[in-house]
């Protein structure tokens, strides 16, 4: 395309249409479809390499927490750097580390190496954590204001689907090919990635950033950060939306209810937590698509939508708390994460718009760093009250917590 696309100005599209349209998204959706699939490839396999090295389940939490902590603590620094570099660069440059970390998952052999595993899957966090913001920032200037609000609902939906379909496929592949096949994809899922990404000629920014050294990033970093967080305070639209995406992550928790509730409740076993992950990507993709058929609400319509969209996934944490059926449990997580899939379509979509491209990379990176502290929080108080109360008072707990959050945030906030 000879022409920004986010320069063209048309009706609301579907992402049918978009993926027809603007060959420059599709490149980056491809991409994403890319290293979504390996991710999930290579983190099954990892996860079963750590447990048969250490014999410990213990390892499986601490590599959570390296794929977690990292990319909170990098956040700011994250968007600075992509609003203040040139973020296709950031892009392949992330892609390429990331290939480099999956690579060194084939030299574990002995159980003292796992420390090694840890650090290379901190790395590859910090990476992912660098591209997200650059990715999401840059995705104004690749579609049109009309193409928008589907981008986001197709790039949700990619994650659904890839969390319904590659954990499985990546199961399969560890189990019937090998793990150094699993990591070996994947690895090529981040190079081709990169190449996809370099092939992409538009400017993934308004304008060009100026040329900075990387040592002038750093030193800049904390009067940059302080620019994004005045505008945030400044702005009661994007504080309100930071603050909706923070009340999300106050249903983390119920990432862990889905691996405990089918095997400590329902007496499900592993299918039963295949079932509700697989539950959780198609709630996602279904949210993902209500949000795309409802892409022409107005600006008040859709936050209030937003809102609605996570009290009705908290109403479902409820319910699937009560759940007296592994099928019951499973019609209740696809609902939750309808409900929160709509939500992220939305929230995202409105951030977008609402954000000079100058700051949009630091704001991103603001918005996931502060859902991650609360989805981190929800996670350990989830995890402390299973030992202490069981797993249908957690989901009771994450779900009225959720729903007194949206109220309080619809009380608080009109548009």
């Amino acid at each position: 395309m000879s022409e920004n696309p986010a320069s063209l100005v048309e009706a609301p599209q579907t992402p049918w249409q978009l993926l027809r349209t603007n060959p420059v998204f599709t490149r980056l959706w491809v991409s994403q479809v890319l290293s979504m699939a390996g991710d999930w490839l290579s983190y099954v396999a990892l996860l079963a390499l750590l447990l048969e090295l250490t014999g410990s389940g213990m390892s499986v939490s601490v590599l959570l927490l390296c794929t977690t902590l990292p990319s909170l603590l990098v956040a700011p620094l994250a968007g600075v750097v992509a609003d203040r570099w040139d973020r296709r660069q950031i892009l392949i440059l992330a892609d390429l580390v990331r290939m480099l970390c999956v690579l060194g998952f084939l030299f574990l052999r002995e159980p003292h190496q796992a420390w090694f595993a840890y650090v290379l899957t901190a790395v590859l966090a910090l990476a992912s954590g660098f591209f997200a913001p650059a990715a999401t920032a840059a995705l104004p200037n690749l579609v049109t204001p009309g193409q928008l609000t589907a981008a986001n609902a197709l790039m949700g939906a990619t994650g659904g689907v890839m969390t319904a379909l590659a954990a499985w496929l990546g199961g399969w592949v560890s189990a019937h090919l090998g793990r150094p096949m699993a990591f070996g994809l994947d690895a090529f899922s981040f190079l081709v990635s990169a190449l996809v990404i370099f092939s992409v000629r538009v400017p993934f920014s308004a304008s060009l950033p100026e040329s900075v050294h990387p040592g002038q990033v750093l030193a800049r970093s904390a009067r940059d950060l302080h620019e994004a967080c005045s505008h945030v305070w400044a702005s009661r639209p994007v504080r309100a939306l930071i603050l909706l995406k923070m009340a999300a992550g106050l249903a983390g928790g119920v990432l862990v209810l889905l691996s405990v509730m089918p095997v400590q409740v329902l007496g499900a076993g592993d299918f039963g937590v295949g079932l509700l992950y697989a539950s959780r990507g198609l709630g996602t993709l279904a949210g993902a698509a209500l949000a795309s058929s409802l892409a022409g609400a107005g600006k008040g319509r859709t936050a209030f939508l937003a809102a609605w969209g996570l009290a009705f996934s908290g109403f479902l944490c409820l319910a699937f708390g009560r759940a007296e059926t592994l099928y019951q449990a499973a019609f209740f997580v696809f609902g939750a994460f309808l409900g929160s899939g709509l939500q992220w379509v939305f929230s995202a979509a409105l951030l977008q718009k609402a954000v000079e491209d100058q700051l949009l990379g630091r704001v991103l990176a603001l918005d996931n760093a502060s859902m991650t502290l609360t989805a981190s929080v929800s996670t350990l108080l989830c995890g402390w009250g299973l030992v202490a109360w069981g797993p249908r008072i957690v989901a009771d707990l994450v779900g009225i917590t959720v729903l007194v959050a949206c109220l309080a945030w619809l009380g608080v906030h009109a548009w």
